[in-house]
């Protein structure tokens, strides 16, 4: 049996990579088909923290696991803002964000320069084909005088 080469290697590693993306990029899709024909507007959390004002006991719930813990001395207090937990014990503070943020501004201008470059050459083709249209209608002309004579 014969060794693989580079090459071949490469095209298959890019064509799994390309299937992937479209596996995932169809999951996507998909999710979102269903949420819009059911009208459920579903989420998914990882990490839940919760407190019950009557016994002063806490819930956690990471990745579908729960436990609580009941202190009847305060131990810490746990702070809800906008998007972070801030938890302080014995002097010290934790903040905890609770949601991420995703800069996309320099793929939206890289994809607003390929689409401006694919215009420009799409007009520069048809400029061209224009031109060699022209020439043709020219060419068509000539021949046609020739058999006229």
């Amino acid at each position: 049996m014969e060794r693989m080469q580079a090459r071949e290697v490469d095209i298959i590693i890019r064509a799994l990579a390309a299937l992937v993306l479209f596996v995932f990029i169809g999951i996507g899709v998909t999710g979102r088909q269903l949420t819009a024909l059911t009208l459920d507007q579903s989420y998914g959390q990882a990490v839940s923290i919760a407190r019950s004002w009557e016994n002063g006991s806490y819930t956690v719930e990471i990745l579908g696991n729960r436990g609580s813990v009941c202190a009847i001395v305060p131990v810490a207090s746990i702070t809800r803002l906008d998007n972070a937990l801030r938890i302080e014990a014995n002097g010290r503070q934790l903040t905890v964000p609770t949601s991420a943020t995703v800069e996309i501004s320099p793929a939206v201008f890289l994809f607003q320069m390929w689409g401006k470059q694919f215009v420009d050459a799409a007009i520069t083709t048809k400029m061209q084909f224009t031109e060699y249209g022209r020439q043709f209608w020219l060419y068509l002309g000539k021949i046609a005088e020739g058999f006229r004579r």
